[in-house]
């Protein structure tokens, strides 16, 4: 399987330190072709720059829950890889959205 590392350095604006905006996520999800990426065989790293605070989860949402929802929870999982040195908040800003997708996909009669 080919691996990618995605940096989320690129796509931040003047050095901001918590990423937000579901439109933002949107835009970063369309310049990487994310929709193609998932159809490929391909491990993909999401690599946070350590200064970055947090995740918002519209940010994520609008980055990922297209994923989230076409690959299924397990998938995205084993397809995403998030690293970041702020482990703990970015794991809890990760896993909060991946949930909140997961519930929104639920309410919409699943995928």
């Amino acid at each position: 399987m080919k691996e990618m590392i995605i940096s989320l350095q690129k796509y931040r604006a003047n050095g901001e330190k918590i990423l937000t905006g579901r439109d933002e996520g949107k835009r970063v999800r369309e310049t990487l072709k994310l929709d193609k990426l998932d159809n490929e065989d391909i491990t993909i790293t999401i690599d946070i720059p350590s200064d970055i605070l947090s995740l918002n989860s519209s940010y994520f949402l609008g980055l990922f829950q297209k994923s989230i929802i076409s690959l299924g929870e397990e998938q995205f999982r084993k397809k995403y890889i998030f690293k970041c040195e702020r482990k703990s908040i970015i794991d809890i800003n990760v896993e909060d959205g991946i949930q909140e997708a997961l519930n929104n996909a639920n309410a919409l009669g699943g995928k």
